[in-house]
This record gives C-alpha cells, structure tokens and sequence, in this order.
C-alpha cells in the first residue's frame, strides 16, 4: 500500500511556506544536467529530516523526503542549470500524489506543483535554498506586471510558462534574498 503523501505534504508545508510553487517546470530537457554526488542522503545536524536523492534514469532523480516523524514524501526531482546557477526542480512524484485516505473528489483537487531550488555546493555538504516567497512578494507588489502568477489565498502561484520562468530567474536569481539562506545538509 502506498502512503499517503499528504501528510508529509503538510509537514514539509512549513519548509515550503518559504518557497513558490509554478504551475510550469523551471527547466528544458535541454537545461538538465547530472551531479553524481547528489545521490545519497543528507540531513542537517541539528534535525532528523532527511532528504534522499535516488538517480531515476539518465537525468532525473527522486528525492524522499522524510521529517522527524518518518513520514516520507517522493518527489520527482530535476538538476539543472541556468546561467551561472545549479538549480533543482522538484515536483511530488506522480504515482504517489494523491493521498489514498481520502475521498476522490478531494483528491481532484490538487495540484502537483513544482519548486525551485538552488544548489550551492555537492560534496562534502549539500547546500541548497528555496526560492523565497518574501522576495516574491515584495518584488511583484511593486512590479505586478514581473511574470505571471496568481494569488491563492494569500500565496503566489507562479503560472508563466518555463520559457518566462527561465527568463526571470536569469533576471533575477543573483539578486539578494531570492533564494532562501541556504541549508547546509550533511551526507547521513
């Protein structure tokens, strides 16, 4: 029987608060890359959550997720590069998206969404941060017009397809406090 991932979902709900979901990927078969050292698992010293990394083909990865509770999220993952940075795409993973606990027309209701994340550095560390929702806020109250998003209650839904997407991290992914400060996660 699968988990449900809508309880890791949640947990990892606090991480994300900190993060902007895009209805589009961040990335082009053409973008994507491979790291070798991104395979295995990592935590911080000061938490018991882990994040996995499995390789999944030849340019794809799944991460696993797992917070203090061990409960697990999978999500398929995409390492690339844009410019200067090394960025990771993530998105909960397909077959296990839908909680199995609850009634199918909950279900239909969501969405799997993609997240950005930049990595810093692979090996010994992994250091990697989301990209922020405070900075987003900020930026599209004084540039509403920046890219295409919507508000859902309160949160910044990206809905610019990758192309444009591509083109304001390119604009913007250097700045100060784009990315989150990064976590600085140990191999486990």
């Amino acid at each position: 029987m699968k988990r449900p991932i809508l309880i890791p979902l949640l947990a990892f709900a606090g991480l994300l608060a900190a993060c902007v979901p895009s209805l589009q990927p961040f990335y082009t078969e053409a973008d994507l890359v491979t790291e070798p050292k991104l395979i295995g698992r990592w935590s911080a010293d000061n938490s018991s959550d882990t994040w996995e990394f499995r390789k999944d083909g030849e340019k794809a990865y799944t991460m696993i997720y797992t917070d203090k509770d061990g409960r697990a999220g999978q999500f398929d993952a995409r390492l690339f590069k844009l410019g200067d940075h090394m960025l990771l795409d993530i998105v909960p993973d397909g077959d296990s998206f839908h909680a199995t606990d609850l009634p199918d027309v909950f279900n239909a209701h969501l969405l799997p969404a993609h997240t950005l994340i930049r990595i810093e550095s692979v090996g010994p560390t992994l250091m990697m941060g989301f990209m922020n929702v405070q900075w987003l806020d900020e930026h599209l109250r004084e540039n509403p017009d920046a890219i295409s998003h919507s508000h859902v209650k309160n949160r910044v839904i990206l809905t610019a397809t990758t192309r444009h997407l591509q083109a304001f991290v390119r604009k913007h992914g250097s700045e100060e406090g784009f990315f989150t400060k990064p976590m600085d996660l140990l191999p486990d």
